[in-house]
């Protein structure tokens, strides 16, 4: 009996000890004071529709890339005057090249591009035709190899995955991921110009240690939800009406204490930092988005997500600013409203 108890003991303190979702016990709070106030039922919550939002399969978001065949011994000899370009070649062919990750092959083949353009000035006639050849091979393919870089690493996967818990109230946004989305955007416009490797780890890297973009994709389709649920609330309330014949009582006082307390002075301020952050993310994957030669599963992918119709992030600010008008209508019908001659509580 003793160690079943502490079998117990131990299964509860392990549950105190597991991170709460505080963002959406923010919003349950709200919703079921503005169900009790509004004396009216509380629509069911329905599990997150997290795998309609999840990338399509890696097969369908690679690109085919040519392999260029050419005699490395015969080009080593070609350049001998580049000793650079000589030693990319070498690791390239040797076998921690072929372990490259599509991530790190970026890096490495914008670093062979470079090499390229310096070793030009030093050849001649044949060598210096055949190594302009290559390089212009090895540009056109760069488009492709961008798209590879994002779509078969690990990295881009953790960062649209949706996390299994929603941003908390005021926490910031993980700024280097941001930032390193939108450096990959930037990069995709003219990949053949793009980063060394130690930069492009770098990036990925930022991308695999976020937490809060996965956190604002949660976010974003919980407050959705529940924003959605509301709406059901105050839509039904709207049908019978709060304050007949213009006369205050006592249950328009409490929802209006409901409304400056839980929705204006809680709810309101987490759906502002979402909207900042969802912002900037979202202009980010539009960005991608605008980045030629973007594989067509993952364009619509991140459609389904940003776009500004059709889209998660549509339906977010639908939702949100139709929760507004039902609030006004609610609190107008009552000379409740802002500015109103009720709008103080007594």
């Amino acid at each position: 009996m003793r160690g079943r108890a502490l079998l117990i003991l131990s299964a509860l303190c392990l549950a105190a000890c597991q991170p709460q979702d505080t963002g959406q016990a923010l919003q349950d709070d709200y919703l079921q004071r503005l169900a009790r106030v509004l004396d009216s039922p509380l629509p069911s919550a329905q599990p997150l529709p997290r795998s309609d939002y999840r990338l399509p399969a890696r097969r369908t978001r690679l690109l085919p890339i040519e392999e260029i065949r050419i005699s490395l011994l015969e080009l080593l000899v070609d350049i001998q005057p580049c000793p650079r370009l000589q030693q990319l070649l070498g690791e390239r062919n040797g076998s921690l090249g072929r372990q490259l990750t599509a991530s790190q092959r970026l890096g490495f083949d914008n670093e062979l591009l470079q090499a390229m353009q310096d070793c030009q000035p030093h050849l001649q006639g044949a060598a210096a035709e055949r190594l302009q050849g290559l390089y212009q091979q090895k540009r056109a393919q760069m488009p492709a190899v961008f798209w590879n870089a994002l779509n078969a690493s690990s990295e881009f996967e953790h960062l649209l995955r949706a996390a299994r818990h929603s941003l908390p109230p005021g926490q910031p946004m993980d700024q280097q991921a941001l930032a390193a989305l939108q450096r990959l955007a930037l990069i995709g416009q003219t990949p053949h110009a793009g980063p060394p490797r130690p930069v492009s780890d770098e990036l990925f890297q930022a991308l695999q240690r976020n937490h809060s973009l996965a956190q604002l994709l949660t976010s974003l389709l919980s407050l959705q939800q529940s924003l959605e649920r509301g709406n059901v609330l105050l839509r039904a309330r709207l049908q019978r009406p709060l304050c007949p014949g213009g006369y205050d009582n006592p249950r328009a006082q409490a929802v209006l204490r409901v409304f400056q307390r839980y929705y204006a002075g809680q709810l309101q301020p987490y759906l502002a930092e979402v909207e900042q952050q969802g912002q900037a993310w979202q202009q980010a994957l539009q960005a991608l988005r605008q980045t030629p030669g973007i594989p067509p599963a993952l364009d619509e992918y991140l459609a389904r997500l940003s776009a500004t119709e059709h889209s998660l992030w549509q339906s977010f600010q639908a939702s949100r600013q139709a929760h507004v008008e039902h609030w006004q209508a609610l609190l107008r019908s009552c000379q409740m409203a802002p500015g109103q001659p009720r709008w103080r509580l007594r």
